[in-house]
């Protein structure tokens, strides 16, 4: 899903699809870098394009790790009729660039009937 960051001035794309062995990241992104043209420029820039680096970190983290646990629940149903998917609930992992939180999905036993 395309995401802003207004504060950061970014706009991007990411899309993780899960593929033998790992996962396909496709991302298209459009950032605007400030410039107050003084002295201090290059540390300006330098502040800038690592915070920009820090969200695109956490972005890709957070869309790979929803494309895992979505692969991981289709296994699950896949290899047991028992399961069943039950929406999706706000998970937040810690790394080490930053909070970071997903929509896990749920699974429960199906009911007999």
């Amino acid at each position: 899903m395309p995401q802003t960051d207004h504060a950061l001035h970014i706009t991007d794309h990411i899309q993780v699809t899960a593929v033998p062995n790992g996962y396909k990241v496709s991302a298209q992104f459009e950032v605007f870098i400030e410039s107050a043209r003084q002295e201090n420029e290059p540390d300006q820039i330098e502040e800038q394009v690592e915070a920009i680096g820090q969200h695109f970190k956490r972005r890709l983290y957070a869309e790979t790790l929803e494309a895992a646990d979505q692969n991981a629940a289709e296994l699950v149903q896949r290899t047991s009729d028992e399961w069943t998917k039950n929406g999706k609930k706000p998970f937040t992992f810690v790394a080490r660039f930053g909070k970071v939180t997903i929509q896990r999905q749920q699974l429960r036993k199906k009911t007999l009937q």
